[in-house]
């Protein structure tokens, strides 16, 4: 559905373009970009040096709009030459010229073709540069025909990315908003795509019968489309109802309504790759209501990926043989394995993470010898993407925020106060609903996958260590930039007080003169004071331990105030502890916490010393007690140093323990960092 919506603004941009086609004969620098950008035959090198000076004569133009027009072309004739860096620089300023210049419809376009630029690959980016044009068409003073549906296409949009994402609710609402934007304003060429989108929001809700209600609406405005179109979104129309009947597994319907598109003599022509579809799809729901057996449905399923092959589109077949292989499970399970594995490359090429996670789904049933390997690989997909979801969609929470607030700050404070508490409560409703979705999700997971409990501790303790780093890191840069102001403001205040003072000395009266005296006098003590005061926040800062040596001493105080029991921590404050491996820092307090249980219950010492020691190549620690020692052969089979032996594995490390002299145990451990 986008290349409907991107050829309706096509449409409405053509007036526009075509006055400033007449205004670039005035205007030689503009034709300059254009032969830059259009001259395939000229190299690369000599495109952008053409590019390059373009951009260094528009620095002087004086005129606004020349400056506008030739910042834009210049920017895109970057971008069709693949050079992203420089189009995305160019954008950002442009979007700030017209913000200042109040060019509210060049400032959304841009931020329009920026969405469009990180569509594919950063959502949270992509969907807050369409939220910007959105927010930006709204500011247009009068909105003519070429520009009333903009605010509608950036929602379209918003709701687009959300659905691509998951993030269902929040997709159906952008949608809702623009259909009624859409129908109060009587712009009917974008309904169809709009509901179009909204059936498929409702498909991913399981909502089947009401997908199926959208997409029959959408049907009646197939005819306000392009002309050119109509055959094309008849398909597109006819497939998505046959789909959400195939996705809720009425395969009776389903093959009903995908026996037209098969029938059709054009779809294959149009469309190759949806015929290619059409036809995996009708057979697979043939061979569900028994119409025909495995080894027809197979050889017409092979056909449709000879048909992928020859246009290259290669996303398509791992679902083809993720079908095959549910045709050939109850037949041939050889087959079904085979062809199950295939999916499941497919999918990993061609990065299909959601097919993976079916298939992945389907082979713990036909491969049972791998089963476990299957399920566990499965488990770790789906938590990735349920994570990658949840991220995303808080992502997409605060810029909507962000965005609201800075829009409020023009209202006045009653209605600003209104609106905040409804966004409050909608976020406590949010948050609430999130919290339950995630505990469910969790105590379901947790269920199922008991095994990986573990591991996901492990994973929250990461996360924790890293936004504790983050606080740490602001704290010693905020006394840094507070040493600086003290030092390069004040100080220097101070210092001309001081000299204004003594300009002053010219009167003679011994009163004024020590008077004076007395008040440099002062301005000296504090400018010593002060620079001390600076000189000691910039020590601090830069003394400050890392994170990772704060959780190791709280652990180690936290046991000594429980058993009484000395423990000493030794360690180079002037090292960067924060600067171990997330991996190597989980796992090395893990190592400690059983070393200290150890020593606590079995070794009846009355004292623990801690040593770290931080090499250019290695992290080495010590935990040594002064307690009775260990029996070696019968320790070694002890589960905790097992799971010392583990741990030391995973970090392709080394480790010995010795009866230290006269009594006691130690600890050697050797971590390496390259």
């Amino acid at each position: 559905m986008l290349s409907i919506i991107v050829l309706v603004v096509a449409c409405n941009k053509q007036k526009a373009n075509n006055e400033l086609i007449q205004e670039s004969s005035k205007d030689s620098l503009y034709n300059i970009v254009i032969w830059a950008k259009d001259s395939t035959a000229l190299p690369i090198g000599e495109r952008k040096d053409l590019l390059h000076d373009a951009y260094t004569k528009l620095k002087n133009e004086k005129s606004t709009v020349i400056k506008l027009k030739n910042l834009r072309a210049i920017s895109a004739a970057y971008k069709s030459i693949d050079d992203t860096s420089k189009f995305k620089i160019l954008q950002k300023e442009y979007i700030g010229l017209a913000d200042r210049t109040k060019d509210y419809l060049g400032k959304g376009d841009a931020h329009l073709d920026l969405g469009r630029f990180y569509y594919k690959t950063q959502a949270d980016s992509s969907y807050y540069h369409f939220r910007e044009a959105y927010n930006a068409y709204l500011q247009i003073a009068s909105a003519d025909q070429n520009t009333k549906n903009k605010p509608a296409v950036a929602m379209y949009y918003m709701a687009a990315i959300k659905q691509n994402n998951k993030d269902y609710v929040g997709a159906e609402n952008e949608i809702t908003k623009a259909i009624a934007y859409a129908e109060e304003n009587k712009i009917n060429e974008l309904l169809f795509p709009f509901y179009t989108l909204l059936g498929v929001i409702q498909n991913g809700l399981l909502n089947f019968d009401e997908a199926i209600a959208y997409h029959n609406q959408a049907k009646q405005y197939i005819e306000d489309t392009p002309t050119t179109k109509h055959l094309e979104n008849s398909f597109i129309n006819q497939n998505n109802i046959a789909s959400t009947y195939l996705r809720e597994e009425n395969f009776e319907k389903a093959l009903e309504a995908y026996t037209p598109l098969l029938n059709s003599k054009e779809l294959k022509k149009i469309r190759p790759q949806l015929y290619a579809k059409v036809l995996t799809s009708y057979n697979y729901s043939a061979f569900k209501t028994k119409n025909i057996n495995s080894y027809e449905a197979s050889d017409n399923i092979f056909n449709s990926n000879r048909i992928l092959d020859s246009i290259k589109y290669d996303y398509d077949l791992a679902r083809n043989y993720h079908f095959l292989s549910e045709i050939n499970k109850e037949t041939s399970t050889p087959k079904a394995i085979e062809y199950a594995y295939l999916a499941k490359a497919k999918a990993i090429e061609t990065e299909n993470r959601d097919r993976l996670l079916n298939t992945l789904e389907l082979l713990t049933l036909v491969d049972s010898k791998n089963s476990s390997k299957h399920a566990k690989d499965y488990f770790e997909l789906n938590e990735t993407l349920q994570q990658e979801e949840r991220n995303v969609i808080d992502k997409f929470a605060r810029i909507q925020l962000e965005t609201d607030q800075i829009i409020d700050r023009n209202k006045d404070l009653t209605a600003k106060n209104d609106l905040y508490t409804k966004i409050g409560i909608g976020i406590v409703i949010f948050a609430l609903g999130l919290t339950i979705i995630i505990s469910q999700r969790i105590n379901n997971q947790r269920l199922r996958f008991k095994q990986k409990q573990q591991e996901t501790n492990q994973e929250i303790y990461n996360l924790m260590l890293s936004q504790q780093g983050k606080l740490e890191e602001g704290k010693r840069e905020e006394q840094k930039r507070v040493s600086q102001e003290l030092h390069d403001g004040i100080l220097g205040e101070m210092l001309g007080i001081r000299l204004l003072l003594s300009g002053l000395n010219e009167k003679t009266d011994e009163a004024s003169i020590n008077q004076r005296n007395q008040l440099i006098t002062k301005l000296q003590e504090l400018e010593e004071e002060i620079r001390t005061i600076s000189h000691e926040l910039n020590d601090a800062s830069n003394k400050k331990v890392g994170n990772f040596v704060s959780t190791i001493s709280s652990y180690l105080n936290q046991m000594q105030q429980s058993t009484n029991i000395p423990i000493y921590f030794n360690y180079d404050i002037n090292s960067d502890w924060d600067e171990l491996d997330g991996e190597i820092k989980i796992n090395s307090y893990r190592i400690i916490q059983e070393c200290i249980q150890n020593s606590i219950k079995h070794a009846n010492c009355t004292k623990i010393d801690l040593d770290f020691y931080l090499y250019k190549n290695s992290f080495d620690f010590h935990v040594k007690d002064n307690g009775i020692g260990f029996d070696t052969k019968k320790e070694k089979s002890g589960i905790g140093l097992k799971n010392i032996k583990s741990r030391m594995e995973k970090l392709n490390g080394t480790f010995s323990m010795n009866n230290a002299s006269p009594n006691g145990t130690i600890f050697v451990f050797n971590v390496p960092l390259i």
